[in-house]
């Protein structure tokens, strides 16, 4: 179940039945999302995290580097099995969703990443 303490503005999670959301505020076990009809407020247990996937960090402008296992963006660095590069220093990180490749990405760049879903 997703922990509303992971969560920032602007992660992106998924509708149970499918279809991707963004966050826009947080307020105890409720969350407000956005998606391409109108703002709303979700229940976490309506909501579920996204797989860090190709697609995704391809979307995310995040490109595999030739002969490597790693997806680039400037300085950061991250691999489909959740391992994560910065300036060339190993982060002690475990990333398996976009939520939390967003929030990491922040944390290191002090920029948001951008994604074009």
């Amino acid at each position: 179940m997703i922990q509303a303490n992971e969560l920032r503005r602007g992660n992106i999670l998924a509708y149970n039945g499918g279809g991707l959301c963004e966050v826009f505020a947080i307020e105890g076990d409720s969350v407000g999302v956005i998606d391409d009809i109108d703002p709303t407020y979700e229940s976490l247990i309506n909501l579920h995290y996204v797989p860090l996937t190709e697609d995704i960090l391809t979307k995310c402008g995040i490109y595999q580097s030739l002969g490597s296992p790693f997806y680039r963006k400037g300085k950061f660095a991250v691999d489909l099995l959740g391992h994560c590069e910065y300036k060339n220093v190993t982060i002690d990180a475990e990333i398996s969703y976009i939520h939390t490749l967003q929030n990491i990405y922040f944390a290191l760049t002090q920029q948001e990443l951008e994604i074009k879903l």
